[in-house]
């Protein structure tokens, strides 16, 4: 994510992925990240697909802000989101650009019901 602005040098940034009516995933904060942050390393979630045509929210929160108000999101499709790609998503801030994140998805099989369950990196 990127985005210009002082007060954002101080942000503790994570990202959180809500899909209605029930799933919710949340990444690790990154201490003192700042406005430019990058995880070291992949963060990973388990999702199994069932109605493709759900939108999904992703924004970026600052986990030493009390209101949750988001600093950027951006909403995509089911399908378009868990899609087996390597893809760059446009985060907003309202209506302004407010930087980008990167998504890697790929499928791995459910051993329980023989079902594909992708999985974001």
């Amino acid at each position: 994510m990127h985005n210009a602005g002082e007060p954002l040098i101080r942000t503790s940034p994570y990202v959180r992925v809500v899909i209605p009516p029930l799933f919710e995933w949340k990444s690790k904060p990154i201490a003192i990240g700042g406005h430019n942050v990058k995880w070291d390393s992949f963060e990973q979630l388990e999702y199994m697909v069932t109605n493709p045509e759900l939108i999904a929210r992703i924004e970026v929160l600052d986990d030493k802000d009390s209101s949750r108000e988001s600093i950027s999101y951006c909403d995509v499709r089911v399908m378009e989101l868990f899609s087996p790609s390597d893809q760059i998503l446009d985060l907003f801030y309202h209506t302004f650009a407010a930087g980008s994140i990167q998504f890697k998805s790929e499928f791995t099989h459910n051993k329980l019901d023989s079902e594909a369950v992708p999985v974001i990196q």
